[in-house]
This record gives structure tokens, C-alpha cells and sequence, in this order.
């Protein structure tokens, strides 16, 4: 019972590496990931397995080594508890490849001004719903980990060159080398002695593996043979218009810029002792 429960959103933003999302397309309704997000449905029975979990001790004896920016989350976090739930006891959620919700990003506790950026199209037409096709999350080839990353055991079975490898999937390179544990990785990282490499010309960044795809940008290699993050401006660039198709490498430094300074008064704003005080008299 590898089902934790189910989301009505539609990702589309890897919120760990702010690059854009898209599940493979494996000619079924849904796909799976170790991440819960917005719309989430849960059974009676679901909702008591974590809690139970969530009540026992194995919250506080047990670690998950996460995400670089998701490390900086609060404890009282409850999608962070919920992610270590799930990573924990190999559990998934369900997503629609068609969002059923939104999110406006209006002000409040997560937004300091109105924010689009998880606006996603909503379904206004749900009459054949009851046609939908489902799989199994065994039969499915549209499974992710909590890095928004495929499993290798869906990419070995879409590309057979792969299959006598033990691997991590490192596409989008955000993977700190202790929360590898394979001999090997496939990645975006800087690396000598690639054993396998590819481009990425499709989408998702995914079927370049499956397609086999020239180039090396992605490269199966060591994981001790890892140099370094893939880091420089080249890298950024080459990002922004995979990411983004049509848009200029000029514009997406200038919107990038923008939001760098937007991001720092919002930082220097809760800073400010009289910020502070202020929410401090409104909370009483």
C-alpha cells in the first residue's frame, strides 16, 4: 500500500532548483511523486497511517537527508514532516497531469505581494471524467522522488543501456553527494570519466535518456568521479531557454535580476525590528 493519498494540482515548478517541471507522458491520467502538494485528498484510513507514524518515535530517531532548500524550512513545517513520512516509508501521491485547483499566490503567510508563479489552467470540463485511464504505480513509467527526480528503475526500462547500472538520477543537479548511496549517477554536474552521455534537445529533460540523444550535458558516470556542482552563467543561460523557449537570454536575466531584488527587501523587510514588532501587536 504505496499510496498516501492524492493531490488535485498539477506541478509544473521544481520548487528545489526553480526550474520547470513536466511528468513523462506514459499515455495514462496521472503520475506519482514522494512530494504532497496543494488539493490534497485523504482517506480515513491514509491520514491515521501518518498520524500514527507521526505520534511515534520514529519522527524524532529517524533523519531524511533533503533538499538543500527544503533543509531551510521550518520544523513545524507540515509538508516537510510529510515528506519524510513518505521517503521514509516509500510512499507516493497521486497528481493529475490536469489541474483540478490553483493556487492565486495571493498576500499573506507565504506571499509578501501577489505572486502568479503557481497559477496552474484548471480543468472547466469534467464530463469524461469517468474515462480517465489509470495505472498502477508499479505499471506506471511517470514516477518521481522527492528531488522531482524519475526513478531509474522507470529510465531502465525506456532505455536497456542502463540496465546493469546501480544509479541515482541527478538531472536537474541539485543532489548533494551524501544523499547519493549508488555507485553510480546520471547527472548534470560537472564530472571526468563519463561512462554514458547525452544532450537534452527534448522535453521532459528525461527522454533525452530514453531517446538516447547526442551530446553531454547529462552524463552517466562514478559518483566519485562528481567534480562539482554544473554551475556559470553559460549553464544558467542554457537552462533559461530549455526551460523557457522563445524568450530572449536577455530577458530572462533581467527578470531573474528583478527578482533577486524583490527577493532582498522582502529579506531586509522581516529584518526590521519595527516589522517585527509590529506583527508581534497584531498577533495578540
Amino acid at each position: 500500500d504505496r499510496i498516501a493519498g492524492i493531490c488535485l494540482y498539477d506541478l509544473n515548478i521544481n520548487e528545489f532548483s526553480n526550474r520547470l517541471f513536466s511528468p513523462l507522458l506514459d499515455n495514462n491520467e496521472q503520475y506519482f511523486m514522494q512530494l504532497p502538494s496543494w488539493g490534497k485528498i485523504f482517506t480515513k484510513r491514509k491520514w491515521q497511517s501518518f498520524k500514527k507514524w507521526y505520534l511515534s518515535d520514529n519522527v524524532q530517531n529517524s533523519s531524511v537527508l533533503f533538499p538543500k532548500a527544503l533543509q531551510k524550512w521550518s520544523e513545524q513545517s507540515f509538508k516537510k514532516e510529510y515528506i519524510k513520512y513518505l521517503v521514509l516509508n516509500d510512499k507516493f501521491f497521486v497528481f493529475p497531469r490536469k489541474s483540478f485547483v490553483t493556487n492565486y499566490g495571493d498576500p499573506g503567510e507565504h506571499f509578501i505581494q501577489n505572486d502568479s508563479k503557481f497559477q496552474r489552467p484548471i480543468r472547466v470540463d469534467n464530463k469524461n471524467i469517468e474515462n480517465f485511464r489509470f495505472s498502477s504505480l508499479d505499471d506506471s513509467f511517470s514516477v518521481y522522488d522527492m528531488f522531482m527526480e524519475i526513478l531509474p528503475e522507470k529510465l531502465k526500462k525506456l532505455n536497456t543501456t542502463l540496465k546493469n547500472y546501480n544509479f541515482t538520477v541527478d538531472l536537474y543537479g541539485i543532489k548533494h553527494r551524501s544523499t547519493i548511496d549508488t555507485p553510480y549517477v546520471l547527472t548534470s554536474k560537472k564530472v571526468k570519466n563519463p561512462l554514458l552521455t547525452f544532450g537534452r534537445v527534448t522535453v521532459p529533460h528525461e527522454t533525452n535518456i530514453i531517446f538516447n540523444n547526442a551530446g553531454t550535458l547529462f552524463s552517466l558516470v562514478k559518483t566519485k568521479d562528481i567534480i562539482k556542482r554544473y554551475k556559470g552563467f553559460n549553464k544558467y543561460f542554457l537552462d533559461g531557454l530549455y526551460d523557457c523557449p522563445g524568450v530572449s537570454p536577455f530577458k530572462l536575466l533581467l527578470i531573474d535580476f528583478w527578482n533577486s531584488i524583490i527577493n532582498m527587501k522582502i529579506k531586509y523587510f522581516f529584518k526590521k525590528d519595527s516589522v517585527k514588532f509590529f506583527f508581534r501587536k497584531q498577533l495578540k
